[in-house]
């Protein structure tokens, strides 16, 4: 008897040790929201015995990671689209601002955009005289600032003009010029009719220059308000300039409100690494000038290697194409013919017609040929041109005429 219950006794203890073996730890997983996607992390036991495995926080962008023990290696499930192209250049909607490569690449909608605005911004100086040439009369002095900026395309006028084509790089800029006209002999105390009258100009200037990239095709359009005569202080000017006072501004054209439009498109139809050679036509429409003409323009040297309206690109924009050299040098050189329909310089106001001297419709030279040479200098955010104009009479019995041109760009 005593055998029999040790023998339960022991089948008890055999059966409970049994029930209290070791369980091996269940794999559990956790839940982690990154850019509205829902992604498990698996935490994996190293053993049986060690505690779940931490997982590695996710990055400073939100994008999930994972943790695999054997080997160590972490991964971004989540693929980043690749940005979108429009011609040679990665463009920038026309509604957003653009992103500096460095700190991200700017990426397009699904749906492309029809144009784009640049980011550059450029401060001009164009300095116009004819002291290079050793001349002073006909046009004698010309000054012109223009700033070019994003934030001057947020308006309805700057909408409204044409750009090149879907594409397109848009710049948008604001501009104020004026224009000094004299006789051939400024001194004179009477009227020569057969001299050109005294005029002078003042306009302000909203532009916008297209740029299609792909096909090398550049667009500018221009509106353009001002004044002729007395208010635009040409005589003024002349006054504070010369030690003696050109007498003959007392003979100037009359005051009177000039508005007009222009548009100039331009074709490149060669473009080597050394050498670019483009056409172009101009249409002038309004109460200063009604004009229509055609040209050809070309250089060759260190040219930017990018189609663009300036000799400077910001390198840590979107439109920067990268360059051979630092600094870069070219020769120009450009011709055009311009058929003249309306010159209020030599005409007259449209509004006021009783300024003391004109030249007559009937003594109009309709075909004016324009030539300019010269030379450009780039290096780094700064440009500089320098360029001799030569042109045919405008009226008949005048004289032809040139004078020299200085330009400046900065690239803010």
């Amino acid at each position: 008897m005593r055998i029999l219950i040790l023998a339960s006794v022991a089948l008890l203890a055999l059966s409970s040790c049994s029930q209290c073996g070791r369980r091996k730890p269940e794999k559990k997983s956790d839940k982690h929201y990154s850019n509205s996607k829902q992604t498990e992390i698996h935490h994996v036991a190293k053993d049986d015995s060690a505690e779940l495995a931490r997982f590695i926080p996710p990055t400073a962008n939100h994008y999930p990671l994972q943790y695999h023990p054997e080997p160590r290696k972490y991964q971004a499930p989540i693929e980043t689209p690749e940005p979108r192209k429009a011609g040679r250049f990665i463009a920038q909607p026309e509604d957003s601002l653009a992103l500096y490569p460095g700190f991200g690449q700017m990426i397009l909608p699904a749906e492309p955009a029809e144009t784009f605005t640049s980011i550059n911004s450029y401060f001009i100086i164009d300095f116009d005289n004819d002291i290079f040439t050793g001349k002073d009369y006909y046009f004698t002095n010309g000054a012109q600032l223009s700033l070019i900026r994003p934030s001057f395309g947020n308006n309805l006028i700057a909408r409204l003009l044409p750009s090149a084509g879907k594409g397109a790089m848009n710049h948008y800029g604001i501009s104020i010029r004026q224009n000094m006209y004299t006789s051939t002999n400024p001194e004179q105390t009477e009227i020569d009719v057969n001299d050109r009258p005294f005029a002078g100009i003042l306009l302000a200037e909203l532009f916008k220059i297209s740029t299609l990239h792909s096909r090398e095709l550049c667009l500018t359009n221009r509106v353009q308000v001002g004044f002729i005569g007395e208010t635009s202080l040409a005589a003024f000017i002349q006054r504070l300039a010369h030690h003696l006072f050109p007498v003959g501004w007392q003979f100037q054209i009359h005051d009177d409100l000039l508005v007009n439009l222009e548009s100039s498109i331009e074709k490149q139809v060669i473009s080597e690494r050394n050498l670019r050679l483009s056409f172009s036509a101009t249409g002038r429409l309004g109460t200063y000038l009604t004009t229509a003409g055609a040209g050809i323009h070309f250089k060759a040297g260190r040219i930017p290697l990018s189609f663009s309206p300036f000799a400077t690109i910001n390198s840590k924009t979107v439109e920067y194409e990268g360059n051979r050299h630092k600094l870069l040098w070219w020769v120009f050189g450009e011709a055009g013919e311009t058929y003249t329909f309306y010159n209020a310089s030599l005409q007259g106001g449209l509004f006021n017609r009783n300024s003391p001297l004109v030249i007559e419709r009937q003594r109009l030279t309709r075909i004016v040929i324009q030539a300019a040479t010269g030379l450009a200098l780039a290096y780094g955010a700064t440009a500089l041109q320098l360029k001799f104009v030569y042109l045919t009479p405008e009226f008949s019995p005048g004289k032809p005429h040139s004078w020299g041109s200085v330009n400046l760009l900065f690239n803010l």
